[in-house]
């Protein structure tokens, strides 16, 4: 059985925390699975910040991905087949995309501006070809989303509309970022 190596930084927690959650059973059900998958990646994701001005998620669709999820792991455990490896990751990936459409970061001015007016995702991000299957190994399911979850990150995008100075009045610029981390 192939092992993935860590994918560190934020991500790091999910993975332990995933795994310890795996491998003491604990995962009784598809519900509580799916339950402890979101918890854990929405923790991760509210340590990270953008790319481009360093801010932080506020608010973000975290219902939306937890029934994307749920519905899932029931899709997967009522339908045991190989072709439904496809559509049980095609449904989560939809949900991380629900989770991130209109999503607000915190409101650290970017460069020249003076003041935030808001701070929202645009963009979701391109969709995760997530193939979750059975495996033996407890920490390869923990490992392999976060990667996926880590690369789907860079493709997030939005705006700050920011104040910036414009002789003695204030004019609201946008200033676009791109990637979350």
């Amino acid at each position: 059985m192939a092992t993935l190596p860590s994918s560190g930084g934020i991500w790091t927690s999910f993975e332990a925390n995933m795994t310890n959650y795996l491998s003491s059973y604990s995962a009784s059900s598809h519900e509580g699975l799916a339950t402890k998958l979101v918890d854990e990646y929405d923790l991760a994701v509210r340590q990270g910040k953008d790319m481009c001005y360093k801010n932080s998620v506020l608010g973000a669709n975290k219902d939306a991905l937890l029934s994307m999820t749920k519905l899932a792991f029931q899709v997967g455990y009522a339908s045991p087949s190989y072709d439904i490896i496809n559509k049980v990751g095609s449904i989560i990936s939809l949900g991380v995309l629900a989770y991130w459409m209109g999503a607000t970061l915190s409101m650290i001015p970017p460069p020249g501006a003076v003041s935030v007016i808001s701070n929202t995702c645009i963009f979701p991000g391109a969709p995760i070809p997530i193939k979750l299957k059975n495996n033996e190994s407890y920490d390869y399911m923990p490992k392999y989303v976060s990667k996926l979850f880590k690369l789907h990150l860079l493709t997030i995008a939005g705006v700050t509309l920011a104040l910036v100075p414009a002789g003695s009045a204030l004019i609201p610029v946008p200033f676009p970022w791109i990637g979350y981390l």
